[in-house]
């Protein structure tokens, strides 16, 4: 026989042996790479099935399974370690809880927010949670009423239990009313869902604005509010009066824009199922209640804090005691 020249087919080199036709090939090894993958899932399947992690028919189809089966694949032996089975356990079970966990959050998110729906991770506390979260936003008021309840036998949580409510302050000094969405978008991608809003901001528009176009879009707001947070108890603060307005020449022009505002929002509050909260005892006429730079002193930050605390403590018993959505309230 006369040697023959063939090319190695994983190189350029030339080597000397039987023609082709005689030369034995080596066995090609199965490529089915899905195999392997599928009787993993399926193991995972198995052990998760015999851990309780399934319904009732599938848990009845894996306990029919001798554990025989679970050797073997395709007329191989499956070289499985009791660790490895034990990792596939595991997967299973983190996967089942993934599952539920996303089916959790589905729930929660149904209204049509203003802002994406999209909670962050503080802001994706479970709402099983007995625990209140309430946002009080809004200009120097606000921030006045801040300071004023830290000092006082209150505290910034307003006398409420810790274990009843949660209170977020946030206060803008120099904040005008188009400012308010904005901040509310921010606030829900920090903090957890609210159960209330207290919303307090306006009196600087007053020097900018007429009476009208501020109620327009304080109305047109609240409503974008109202739809984005449905079941949320949303309580319009009224504009508080002055010692005296400036840089205005003609201070009882601008009360009289602020009154108007207070009346036509009460009006709006009462159809829409907001709540209203007034503050009698604040007059401008009282110079007390207010500081030289014409923001409220300790005793006016007092008797806002009493209504404030009023209307929360009506609006946290009355769900304790009904069980029933807060905003039916209004």
């Amino acid at each position: 026989m006369r040697p023959s020249k063939r090319t190695n087919t994983n190189s350029n080199l030339i080597v000397c042996g039987a023609p082709d036709k005689k030369v034995p090939k080596a066995p090609v090894p199965k490529q089915d790479s899905s195999k392997p993958a599928l009787w993993k899932a399926f193991e995972a399947v198995v052990a998760a099935g015999r851990r309780g992690l399934l319904g009732p028919a599938a848990m009845a189809a894996v306990e029919a399974m001798p554990d025989t089966e679970l050797g073997c694949c395709d007329g191989e032996i499956a070289q499985e370690t009791p660790s490895s089975t034990l990792l596939m356990e595991e997967k299973a079970e983190e996967k089942v809880e993934e599952e539920g966990k996303k089916e959790e959050k589905s729930e929660k998110i149904k209204c049509n927010t203003v802002v994406t729906a999209r909670p962050s991770l503080m802001g994706s506390r479970r709402w099983k949670f007995t625990q209140k979260e309430i946002w009080i936003c809004g200009n120097y008021v606000i921030s006045s009423t801040r300071r004023r309840a830290q000092s006082v036998c209150y505290g910034p949580r307003l006398g409420l239990p810790h274990s009843t409510a949660t209170i977020s302050w946030h206060g803008v000094p120099r904040m005008m009313w188009n400012d308010l969405l904005p901040i509310l978008h921010h606030i829900y991608h920090s903090r957890s869902f609210p159960y209330i809003i207290v919303i307090h901001v306006g009196e600087s528009d007053l020097l900018t604005d007429s009476s009208s176009s501020l109620v327009t879009k304080m109305q047109n707001d609240l409503s974008i509010l109202r739809t984005a947070f449905p079941k949320v108890a949303i309580i319009w603060s009224s504009l508080l009066p002055k010692h005296f307005w400036k840089p205005s020449e003609d201070s009882q022009v601008v009360e009289s824009e602020r009154n108007k505002v207070n009346c036509k929002m009460e009006e709006y509050c009462n159809e829409t199922g907001i709540c209203y909260l007034s503050h009698p005892l604040i007059t401008g006429d009282n110079e007390c209640l207010f500081l030289p730079d014409n923001t409220l002193s300790y005793a006016g930050a007092d008797i806002f804090i009493i209504d404030l605390r009023k209307v929360l403590n009506t609006c946290l018993v009355f769900n304790q005691r009904n069980n029933a959505p807060l905003w039916k309230l209004f």
